[in-house]
């Protein structure tokens, strides 16, 4: 039994030596901790296309009528461009009734331009039907704009350039690979500089890659016109020009060396 418990304590007493003499040389260990920051500018590959149609009726089956026609009319004119139906999604479709207000001589409780002696009249209806177009071949965004116009296209919300998975893999690998060396760049100078002999690397992390489309919300329609483009002449293919400008990739590399 005295055996037994006499071994049990050296046992104890060895793992906390160990253990304290870990310690005890780690917390002696200099620590060096560098960043590294790198960016890549490309340009956009791929685009998406916010475009939609509204119409007023004040008979509802007419209004969904007319909204279907111009629709039907604008999605065949987007295939003919060569663009797949898979690319052609419904992002918003909705109805709401349209009221004017006529002034009574009886008091209603319905509020309108300063005075409660008014009586809500169903005007008209709304249809609105929204769809969201890919672009895998950005220089067709000016001619899909134009063309879906004629075609009838009165609500155009945004223009967003953005890059495919793959170019976004690719150029966040150049990043990172920059950005790796950029951290080593630094450790070496300071090791220079400080007469550090040997660095070890303790720890390698990165940072989550910074990526952010482009998106360009100046291209209204609005009534049925182009607001800020002439329109688009077909005969001479003369198309508004719609560029995507820079979309820019950066990564962070954090590198902590021991010596």
């Amino acid at each position: 039994m005295k055996k037994l418990l006499s071994g049990i304590l050296l046992v104890f007493l060895f793992t906390n030596t160990s253990l304290i003499c870990a310690n005890a040389e780690e917390a002696s260990e200099n620590v060096l901790s560098v960043s590294g920051n790198y960016m890549v500018v490309s340009v956009a590959d791929e685009a998406y296309v916010s475009i939609g149609v509204k119409t007023n009726n004040a008979d509802y089956k007419l209004c969904q009528q007319e909204n279907k026609n111009k629709m039907n009319d604008i999605t065949q004119a987007i295939k003919a461009l060569g663009i797949e139906e898979k690319y052609i999604k419904t992002t918003e479709y909705n109805s709401v009734p349209i009221y004017e207000y006529v002034k009574t001589e009886e008091y209603t409780g319905i509020y309108y331009n300063g005075t409660y002696y008014n009586k809500r009249v169903l005007k008209e209806y709304q249809i609105t039907h929204m769809i969201r177009v890919k672009l895998t071949d950005v220089s067709l965004v000016g001619k899909l704009i134009d063309i879906t116009v004629e075609k009838g296209i009165n609500e155009l919300n945004n223009v967003e350039f953005s890059l495919s998975d793959s170019k976004q893999q690719e150029l966040y690998l150049e990043a990172l690979a920059g950005a790796s060396k950029a951290a080593k760049d630094k450790a070496e100078v300071l090791s220079k500089a400080f007469d550090i002999k040997t660095l070890k690397i303790k720890s390698i992390t990165t940072d989550n890659y910074n990526y952010v489309p482009y998106n360009n919300y100046s291209y209204k329609a609005q009534g049925g016109v182009y607001a800020t483009a002439p329109a688009a002449d077909s005969e001479t293919g003369n198309y508004t020009s719609i560029t995507s400008g820079e979309i820019q990739i950066s990564a962070t590399v954090n590198i902590v060396y021991t010596y």
